[in-house]
């Protein structure tokens, strides 16, 4: 499959166990995106389009900030 396209299946969440796990498993699939999304950033950035990179660089920020927020709710849920 394309790692430009996959699947998000949403299933009923039942207990704090598979909260707790989806949550986790969305903090690292986000650090994934931004991962190939620096990729991109680094690509943008040799072929001089310099306002693309910009946006680019602010789109891996959020995902970061997005990632921290989660990986508090996290740390709320299971009491670390």
């Amino acid at each position: 499959m394309d790692s430009n396209c996959h699947r998000h299946e949403h299933t009923d969440i039942s207990s704090k166990d598979e909260l707790v796990a989806l949550i986790e498993y969305m903090v690292n699939h986000n650090a994934s995106h931004a991962k190939e999304l620096f990729e991109l950033a680094e690509k943008l950035g040799k072929e001089d389009e310099s306002e693309a990179f910009c946006f680019v660089k602010e789109a891996i920020w959020d995902f970061e900030a997005a990632n921290r927020k989660l990986s508090l709710a996290l740390e709320a849920i299971a009491g670390r």
